[in-house]
């Protein structure tokens, strides 16, 4: 699948519109795989055509934040001359994706016992 666990949305939105909101997002950031970088308002309104509920795009976009999704990382930074969130996609290896995942999955599960 193209994503894994992505924290728990209390309810709010179905893991079947999450996951719909993810793969339109992953869509609207191909582009960036060539090292370029779109804004998070760039980002929001490529995905807006197909999901028109800006929330669940905010919380995609935020719970994807430097994660493995798929066989991409998601980097999001902050553009140091407009302070603007920026995301990208890394395209990575089936190998580095799983273990990069595995890694992921293994900090969040230490996270939730040491809290």
């Amino acid at each position: 699948g193209l994503i894994g666990k992505l924290p728990v949305t209390a309810g709010r939105w179905s893991e079947e519109r999450v996951k719909f909101a993810m793969e339109v997002c992953i869509a609207a950031l191909l582009p960036t795989k060539n090292g370029t970088v779109l804004t998070r308002q760039e980002v929001r309104d490529a995905a807006k055509q197909r999901v028109g509920d800006t929330g669940l795009l905010d919380y995609v976009l935020k719970a994807a934040s430097n994660q493995v999704i798929g066989r991409y990382l998601v980097h999001r930074d902050h553009s140091v001359e407009t302070k603007v969130l920026q995301y990208r996609l890394e395209e990575l290896s089936v190998r580095t994706a799983r273990i990069l995942f595995t890694n992921q999955v293994v900090a969040n599960v230490g996270a939730l016992t040491h809290t």
